[in-house]
């Protein structure tokens, strides 16, 4: 079953533990940035190479936590946070304080109300697959940025190797037959958990609208222009060479070939998609 647009929004427009939940995450890092490092690698790379005085939109920022932080540490760009939910905005208001390189706004980037050509570079941590129509949000972001802007954008990889060594098999061949497709998911919104573990895993995983293959994400970036300059699936995160690194001859060639072959389809089997990327201008 397909959820509606209507349906989902609401979910996020009025689910308020899932920004409490948010907001209680910052609390705990006491106001240091929450994002993996190696999307952080991506991010800082793109943040360094702008000009004074660029301008940065952040979508689906939530509580703003980590566009704060950003705008703490790069005082020479100036940063916009934008996010579906009054709620989450509501959230991140509290934190502009004196910071006058920082704004918020509630706005939809499947159908941004923002001015073409604003933004030198736009931040995508872990919204994609929050969306009902994600290459809406591609068009959007590059209708955004200006003449030669970049995005980086974090996406948990929905082609990332199956359970056990035959469903990475049956993955591997998916990829290598072109057979990927972004397919639409059922999540529940729902937090009822009260062990604070099992909060964090529902705000992780029942909110996911759909689910993206790296190399579809990949291929609908470029389809509307953009130049794809650095990508990564993280497979240094995956488990599956502790489980089959040790095994048979076949397994461990495929283990050595899954972790070191910078090549199709291997080089897209990870758990996460990070990629940077940048406006073509013909």
């Amino acid at each position: 079953m397909r959820l509606s647009k209507n349906y989902i929004e609401e979910a996020f427009f009025k689910n308020r533990d899932y920004y409490e939940l948010m907001e209680h995450r910052y609390n705990a890092a006491k106001g240091s940035l929450t994002i993996e490092p190696v999307t952080k690698e991506f991010i800082f790379r793109a943040l360094e190479s702008l000009k004074p005085g660029s301008r940065v939109l952040e979508i689906g920022c939530g509580v703003g936590s980590n566009v704060k932080w950003l705008a703490e540490h790069f005082s020479g760009v100036t940063f916009l946070g934008s996010d579906i939910s009054e709620i989450g905005i509501s959230y991140a208001l509290q934190k502009v304080g004196s910071l006058v390189n920082l704004g918020f706004t509630v706005d939809d980037i499947q159908d941004s109300r923002l001015e073409s050509g604003g933004f030198s570079l736009i931040i995508a941590q872990s919204v994609f697959e929050h969306l009902t129509d994600y290459r809406k949000a591609v068009a959007e972001c590059f209708r955004l940025l200006g003449d030669d802007g970049k995005v980086v954008v974090r996406v948990g990889n929905g082609g990332r190797p199956g359970a056990g060594f035959f469903g990475f098999l049956k993955d591997f061949a998916k990829y290598l037959l072109r057979y990927n497709r972004a397919e639409n998911l059922n999540p529940t919104f729902v937090i009822n958990s009260e062990d604070p573990e099992g909060r964090r895993k529902q705000h992780m995983e029942n909110f996911d609208i759909c689910s993206i293959p790296s190399d579809v994400l990949s291929m609908d970036f470029k389809k509307v222009g953009f130049v794809i300059h650095s990508f990564t699936t993280c497979r240094e995160l995956s488990r599956l060479t502790e489980r089959y690194g040790n095994g048979n001859a076949l397994q461990r060639k495929l283990m050595d070939l899954y972790i070191n072959a910078d090549v199709f389809p291997f080089n897209h089997m990870g758990r996460v998609t990070v990629l940077s990327a940048s406006k073509q201008v013909l």
